[in-house]
């Protein structure tokens, strides 16, 4: 079974206004691209300390993963439903979570 995330398989790439947070330089470049992403949190890094969340579950949520997903071979006869357990999917989907760790 492939996996893909639904935004991702759709070729769609996602360009916004950057947030009214970043460092003034970087909120002039448009568009709101991965680089200059990196950039803001570069600039950010060096004037304060950050907390980052994520969102893993969400990213997650967008490959539409089903119990046999969750269990992979290595959990397939575990007793109770393992959907939804994320953190197992470092063993079971090691290569959605590196995809997602990625974009």
């Amino acid at each position: 079974m492939s996996h893909s995330c639904a935004v991702h398989a759709a070729g769609e790439t996602a360009v916004a206004p950057a947030p009214s947070w970043a460092p003034t330089a970087v909120a002039e470049r448009t568009p709101w691209t991965r680089a200059s992403r990196v950039a803001a949190l570069e600039t950010l890094l060096q004037q304060r300390i950050l907390v980052l969340d994520g969102a893993m579950g969400t990213m997650i949520q967008g490959y539409r993963l089903q119990e046999a997903d969750y269990r992979g071979t290595r959990f397939a006869d575990w007793k109770s439903d393992l959907r939804g357990h994320n953190d197992l999917l470092t063993l079971t989907q090691p290569a959605i979570i590196r995809d997602i760790h990625a974009a």
